[in-house]
């Protein structure tokens, strides 16, 4: 029973192609398929409300080669040149055959291609130049199985056509152990150009190095999860005693037999991602042998790597100098509004110093310590478009979205028109915008603070017989300004605010009055209004990219190496130590472990944070 006052919904099934088209698609007893297997030829339920097994799997497919050619001209003068091919496939199914269209798992293809070459110029007995340039092109596609390409379902079956023109929708909400068809597809074409030089010269008791490095950094993102025919979600809320959250019953599968459209989101014009980096690096060493015992590494290394920037602007920012100013906050396009073409100022003054000591204590003990400053690199954090402009303009499902106004979205009875693009709704313009529909823009800090991490060792080895080695370590390491989790929003009040209205027995959920001429959306609740941004009442405003991240890290370590002869080693290794932060994770740049994506406890207060990492190892032996 339901809304519809209907308990039997066959005749609109009959009259229901798609809905008709996927029942004939899913697994019965009478024709499970390759992967489904029933307990009983009935299929009924047991106690635990199980009637079947599925099976999943995955074919790995990975014939790389690479052929490489080395060639000396004379004495001074060889060249090498190598050419890399890493194709992978992984062809998948789930529960159903992969010539189900419906199937809801996707093809991976990832083809990697690398060419490098090198030269090496020997100028004179003591000075030697290196040159290398590489390119390494990889793309990875995450395609629908080739049956669900075979036509456009969703046009074919009376639902809003795929703006790709092909394809199987998504469907979700049926109540199943796996879904219907997926949107989670995508297309991604990553370039990395690598030009650079090194020169070595020694004179007298000096090593030296000379060098520069400049990379070009692509990642084209091309987000096709809404392309295919989009995503639907059907729900038993529609076919419940109320069609509400609060009724009882309903059905999922009747409210795909009745057309009523939960929810549906589509992609309505393809915006990719372009994004671009630049790293530009010069360095000069020393190894400098000042007496037998004691040698001196001095070095300096300039580096800089531009923020991302987009070849066509299009990344939304809140405008940090309206961001103070509730009544103006606003966002723009990079390269509007004052803003740059980097998602943040450009820090050039990269200065990274490292110095090392190597002493020779007596015969038997040699003393090392070391620092230095390294930056962290900028990219790698993620691989989605951000923020990802292939959304519509308006919300579509319930009452909202159709032909009809203000009526039940049903894709036989009320379906859903062409809908428009959130990018395509924004005309052509840059900025201001005071409000947004459809997309999150990001808010990004606009200072030309880059993460760095500071190291620090100190060690001493001591040689205990002529086969025994006897090592004791200490290392430290801070870093500072690091990268932390993308997921805080900065349009929620402050948890003072919200204990005041608590207090204050403020029902949050009441809808607020905007007076006129403020800032504000109409039919906003209370806390929605206590947002800081009323202008973006139902918009989060992640922010990406922050760098106010903090580590720390002390250790000793203590090792001993005996060689026994006849190629037998024995190592054996303690360590003690600690690590502190207040983000997810501070190694590397290529995104968050599963140990703390969580939203922080107080996102106005990172450093609330600070704790004992989620890597930390306090012993190990």
């Amino acid at each position: 029973t339901g809304p519809s006052g209907l308990d039997d919904v066959s005749a609109q099934l009959a009259a229901n192609p798609f809905a008709k088209f996927i029942m004939s698609l899913l697994p019965t007893p009478s024709n499970p398929g390759p992967y489904v297997i029933y307990d009983n030829p009935q299929g009924t339920f047991d106690l635990s409300a199980h009637n079947a097994s599925y099976i999943r799997g995955v074919t790995d497919i990975d014939n790389r080669y690479s052929i490489r050619i080395d060639h000396q001209f004379n004495n001074r003068n060889q060249i090498f040149a190598r050419y890399t091919v890493e194709p992978i496939s992984g062809p998948r199914f789930f529960g159903v055959a992969p010539s189900n269209p419906m199937d809801q798992v996707q093809d991976d293809v990832i083809t990697s291609r690398d060419i490098a070459t090198g030269y090496t110029l020997i100028l004179s007995n003591n000075l030697v130049n290196n040159f290398h340039y590489s390119l390494i092109r990889s793309i990875e596609d995450r395609t629908p199985e080739p049956s669900g390409l075979t036509t456009d379902f969703a046009a074919k079956y009376g639902l809003t056509p795929a703006t790709l023109g092909k394809g199987f929708p998504s469907v979700g909400g049926l109540g199943f152990a796996y879904s219907v068809g997926n949107g989670g597809y995508y297309d991604n074409v990553d370039q990395n150009f690598d030009l650079g030089d090194a020169l070595t010269w020694t004179k007298g008791k000096h090593l030296f190095q000379f060098g520069g490095d400049d990379r070009w950094i692509q990642s084209n993102l091309y987000d096709t999860a809404n392309e295919f025919g989009g995503s639907y979600n059907f729900s038993s809320v529609m076919t419940n005693t109320t069609g509400t959250g609060s009724g009882s019953g309903g059905s999922n599968l009747a409210t795909l037999d009745l057309g009523d459209i939960y929810s549906y989101q589509a992609a309505p014009v393809p915006v990719p991602g372009y994004y671009r980096w630049h790293y530009y690096a010069l360095f000069a060493q020393d190894d400098w042998r000042i007496l037998p015992k004691l040698t001196l590494n001095l070095g300096l290394r300039w580096e800089t790597e531009t923020p991302r920037k987009e070849k066509f602007n299009n990344q939304a920012i809140m405008v940090a100098s309206t961001m103070a100013n509730p009544n103006t906050a606003a966002f723009c396009f990079s390269g509007s509004c004052g803003l740059g073409q980097g998602l943040w100022p450009t820090n050039w003054h990269g200065f990274e110093p490292r110095v090392g000591i190597s002493y020779l204590a007596t015969p038997k003990i040699t003393v090392h310590a070391a620092y230095g400053l390294f930056r962290t690199p900028l990219t790698g954090y993620e691989n989605v478009p951000d923020p990802d402009f292939n959304v519509a303009s308006a919300t579509i499902g319930n009452q909202t979205g159709g032909t009809i106004p203000n009526s039940t979205v049903n894709y036989i009875t009320n379906p859903v028109p062409k809908l428009v693009s959130a990018y395509t709704a924004l005309g052509g313009s840059r900025g201001p915008f005071y409000s947004s529909s459809g997309f999150n823009p990001d808010y990004v800090e606009q200072t030309s603070a880059v993460p760095y991490m500071q190291d620090w060792s100190l060690s001493v080895q001591y040689e205990l017989s002529p086969n025994t080695i006897v090592q004791v370590a200490y290392q430290g390491n801070k870093g500072t300004h690091l990268i932390g989790s993308f997921a805080s929003s900065k349009n929620i009040p402050t948890l003072a605010t919200l204990q005041a209205n608590v207090a204050a027995g403020v029902n949050l959920g009441g809808t607020a009055i905007v007076p006129a001429g403020s800032v504000g959306v109409s039919g906003e609740n209370v806390l929605q209004a206590l947002n800081p941004y009323p202008g973006f009442a139902n918009v989060s405003l992640p922010e990406i990219y922050p760098r106010r991240g903090s580590s720390s890290y002390n250790a000793l370590y203590a090792s001993i190496v005996h060689r026994y002869g006849q190629g037998l080693t024995m190592t054996g290794y303690y360590s003690w130590g600690k690590s502190l932060d207040n983000v997810p994770n501070v190694i590397g740049g290529t995104g968050f472990g599963s140990i703390s994506m969580n939203v922080p406890q107080d996102p106005h207060n990172e450093f609330g944070e600070w704790s004992v990492s989620g890597f930390d190892v306090p012993s190990l032996l």
